[in-house]
């Protein structure tokens, strides 16, 4: 075969792999072919209309269903009793959150199975999905017996393709047997000298975009969401947002590789920060600021965008006195911003969330712009849901 031949066949299977992937990720025969319309020069009988089944789902929810729909509750699966688990099954069968978050470390598969086996169905007929954080290193809540340990997010960006990919597919299938359905990684901040993400940033921008890419399609294709972190970039950030605020000067090469994975990727999750940006948002943190999260719904509509956690101190910001807001008002924040689904800590507790869905379900029904915001994030979270299934 000449050369010309061979680049061809190179150029007609990069294609081919290409649009494989966007398939997979994108579901376009599946989620818009399916219902198009090819028009042609046929007389026919007018076809009845089909709601979606997202739209049925919707009209069918109550105020605060729709409100605990883009709650992800908190659960610790730490020497867990038996008479805490019940509680925790009770609380969730009763309110149906969204999505569950697991909380802990060196978690085991045993654990894991027995929790998400035990998962509620919602009168919908569907259970939360399951969320854990899964960089790796420092950052791997399961990673006790039958879950292997991942190297850190530095040091993985470094093996060879090949190896990094085998951790990963293995990996995947660890977590997709156990019930996980979204993993919260990988970080795809660019780190500066001093940053406090540490072994958790890839030094390389080159490697952690392979390794990003690689990460996406191994979780994918065990039927995992990944959620790349930290939206709009927080490498520059010396101190831990868990305890500090901070502002930033993002640079492009800070949002560059957002864009990058999110024009490959069109449909995965994004972690947004609660890190404020000079001259942009007005030292609201970007998490609560629709001013910062505006590239989503313009750019990436498909995107599934969660807060980090919303009881960070970062994330505190103040009322016209002064005055701390509360939980709630922070979570309000967080929707209006554009935040669909909303993260809460291990030490956020039950009562707290039911104050956030009081406070959110009254400004739901009173507030038209906080309902039609409430809708497209609802109205994104039931599709990916309705996907799981098939």
């Amino acid at each position: 075969m000449n050369n010309s031949s061979t680049r061809i066949v190179i150029i007609t299977l990069f294609v081919l792999a290409v649009l494989s992937g966007y398939n997979y990720f994108q579901r376009p025969f599946l989620k818009y072919f399916e219902n198009q319309q090819v028009e042609q020069n046929i007389v026919v009988d007018e076809p009845t209309p089909i709601t979606p089944k997202e739209e049925i789902i919707l009209s069918e929810l109550s105020t605060n269903e729709k409100i605990w729909q883009m709650i992800s509750l908190p659960v610790s699966l730490d020497n867990k009793e038996e008479a805490s688990v019940s509680s925790e099954m009770t609380f969730i069968y009763e309110n149906n959150p969204g999505f569950v978050t697991i909380f802990g470390s060196r978690i085991n598969a045993e654990s894991v199975e027995d929790f998400t086996q035990a998962l509620p169905f919602s009168k919908s007929g569907f259970s939360p999905l399951v969320a854990v954080d899964h960089e790796g290193g420092t950052v791997q809540r399961l990673s006790g017996k039958g879950f292997s340990d991942l190297p850190s997010w530095e040091a993985v960006c470094s093996e060879s393709t090949g190896k990094r990919r085998v951790i990963f597919e293995e990996s995947a299938k660890e977590l997709r047997s156990v019930g996980v359905n979204i993993v919260f990684a990988p970080v795809i901040d660019v780190p500066r000298e001093g940053s406090f993400l540490k072994s958790r940033a890839c030094e390389s921008q080159l490697n952690l975009l392979d390794s990003a890419e690689d990460y996406i399609n191994s979780f994918g294709s065990q039927g995992i969401l990944s959620v790349v972190k930290h939206y709009p970039g927080i490498g520059s950030v010396t101190k831990d947002l868990h305890f500090y605020s901070e502002e930033i000067y993002t640079e492009p090469q800070d949002t560059a590789p957002f864009e990058r994975i999110f024009t490959t990727f069109p449909n995965i999750g994004v972690m947004t920060a609660h890190v404020a940006v000079a001259g942009r948002t007005d030292g609201l943190p970007c998490s609560l600021s629709e001013i910062c999260l505006d590239p989503f719904p313009i750019h990436f509509p498909q995107a599934m965008v969660f807060s980090d956690a919303l009881e960070m101190k970062s994330a505190i910001t103040q009322n016209e006195d002064g005055e701390d807001l509360s939980l709630a008002e922070t979570t309000l924040l967080a929707v209006l911003a554009g935040n669909d689904i909303l993260v809460f800590g291990e030490k956020v507790s039950y009562e707290e969330l039911e104050e956030v869905v009081s406070l959110l379900g009254k400004e739901y029904d009173e507030n038209p712009a906080v309902k039609e915001t409430v809708d497209y994030s609802l109205r994104k979270i039931l599709d990916i849901k309705i996907q799981d299934e098939l």
